[in-house]
């Protein structure tokens, strides 16, 4: 297992069991925040309802990971402050076993904001994760 956090916060590598988990091609910086999930009726150009997925992050905060007493997982947190739209932390839980759990919580910055999420990318074959 090896998971790469920049110092951008954002996901550089994931290989688990041997298997790059991110994709390759149109690569996104990940995990990257989307300020509207897409449903049929929606107006893209409604207040708030861009498709921009752009925060400016003003500063990253990434804590020094911990390795739990077992020894089967380790956990560390990466913040975004930004001057945009949505702060962002993520907590992120690192199995021995390969698996990744990500708590991620919002702290809106503007109103308005409607189905605020995340948009990860990965290697194919993974379409049912």
């Amino acid at each position: 297992l090896s998971l790469v956090i920049g110092t951008d916060g954002f996901i550089d590598s994931f290989v688990s069991n041997g298997i790059n988990m991110l994709a390759t091609t149109n690569a996104i910086n990940q995990p990257a925040y989307s300020n509207i999930r897409w449903v049929e009726n929606d107006n893209a150009s409604s207040p708030n309802g861009d498709t921009s997925t752009s925060v400016s992050s003003t500063s990253i905060t990434i804590t020094t990971p911990t390795l739990s007493s077992d020894k089967t997982y380790a956990t560390f947190t990466v913040t975004q402050t930004t001057s945009g739209k949505c702060k962002i932390s993520v907590d992120y839980t690192v199995y021995a076993d390969g698996y990744l759990d990500m708590k991620v919580n919002y702290t809106p910055q503007a109103s308005g904001l409607r189905r605020i999420g995340i948009d990860m990318k990965f290697a194919g074959g993974h379409e049912k994760v």
